[in-house]
């Protein structure tokens, strides 16, 4: 299917911080994912259903896997990891985080996607590493595999998923950022940003891109509730498929462009 072209739809409008709120909550809803009654946890990010621990991986370099867990008895702090907790039973989506050298908002976002059942790894010295340590473990899924980049893991998330044809979905954080996996091909849905009023997305990969709001906004939260919802329909979780997803955001007023695959 061709790009769909953005003057097609309603011309982007200011987004003020709580309708984001909102939006942010609606399209965790979407997702199936988000419970009232969950914690939440820095940066307005809400925790899903699961507990989750934080389990230390030998192997080439030392990994720390965040992963769903049941809590004998809860941390005090919602953000805090359950302390010597075992893997909740079944297997779990890998989800590859490049790090943002912010170690507390990676932290966040890691213990975020793992309490909404991903198996997730920080990565801070390289994407193959971390696949090679995670990937064997019993609560891993590695048939479902996505990869998150931001700043400057973009680059070596694009050699990463150019040579492993493991990946089954790429989201890049950064607005525009997206250009530069143009090359990789159709084998997987990539998310990516557009910063306000700029360019369409441009064509030449399975490409899923939505357009920041203009004006002061939320926009940490906007972008992980529509990252996560993303993943889930790349990844094959849950009803909603990509289509659907596209068609609930333009509805929320987001312009997105969906190439091949909606």
């Amino acid at each position: 299917m061709a790009l769909a072209n953005a003057t097609s739809h309603a011309a982007p409008v200011p987004v003020s911080v709580a309708r984001l709120g909102a939006f942010f909550l609606g399209a965790l809803c979407v997702a199936a994912t988000l419970e009232a009654q969950r914690p939440v946890l820095r940066y307005g990010l809400r925790a899903g259903r699961r507990d989750v621990a934080v389990r230390a991986v030998a192997g080439d370099r030392s990994l720390n896997v965040w992963h769903p867990a049941s809590c004998g008895r809860r941390p005090a702090n919602p953000a805090t990891p359950c302390p010597d907790a075992a893997p909740d039973s079944g297997r779990f989506p890998l989800l590859l985080l490049g790090s943002t050298g912010r170690s507390l908002l990676d932290s966040v976002r890691a213990g975020y996607f793992a309490s909404h059942g991903y198996a997730v790894v920080v990565v801070s010295a390289g994407f193959d590493d971390a696949w090679r340590g995670a990937r064997g473990l019993p609560f891993v899924d590695s048939s479902r595999v996505a990869v998150i980049a931001v700043g400057a893991a973009v680059t070596a998330a694009r050699m990463f998923v150019s040579g492993v044809d493991a990946v089954d979905a790429l989201a890049l954080l950064d607005a525009d950022s997206g250009d530069a996996v143009v090359g990789i091909g159709g084998r997987f849905p990539v998310l990516s940003w557009r910063a306000p009023g700029s360019a369409p997305a441009p064509a030449g990969a399975h490409r899923f891109a939505v357009q920041l709001p203009p004006g002061p906004a939320d926009h940490l939260r906007l972008v992980t509730a529509v990252t996560h919802a993303f993943l889930d329909a790349a990844l094959g979780r849950g009803a909603l498929t990509l289509t659907d997803l596209t068609d609930r955001l333009r509805a929320a007023g987001l312009i997105v462009w969906c190439a091949r695959l909606c």
